[in-house]
């Protein structure tokens, strides 16, 4: 996702595939699953949902929204420290 910026080439993913490819030698796929309502509450349901068993590496980007929303700091500590653990 490229928000303020002019392609998706200069966005995260186009820049962490450049510099995967760069470091390894490799092609690098780097898929992005995003929408703009997507919330830290919703995180876990979202990638229980995805074929996370064909990714070498996951990068999880989140809070973008909350941030946005000037969301509590309180709920975000509580519901980003439940996603951990969960992931972990």
């Amino acid at each position: 996702v490229g928000w303020g910026v002019t392609t998706h080439g200069l966005a995260l993913p186009g820049f962490l595939a450049r510099a995967l490819t760069s470091l390894t030698g490799r092609g690098t796929d780097v898929d992005v699953v995003a929408s703009p309502d997507k919330r830290l509450k919703n995180a876990l349901r979202e990638l229980q949902a995805l074929p996370l068993w064909r990714y070498d590496a996951i990068v999880v980007v989140l809070g973008v929204n909350e941030a946005l929303e000037l969301a509590s700091l309180k709920k975000w500590r509580r519901n980003l420290s439940s996603t951990l653990s969960t992931l972990a």
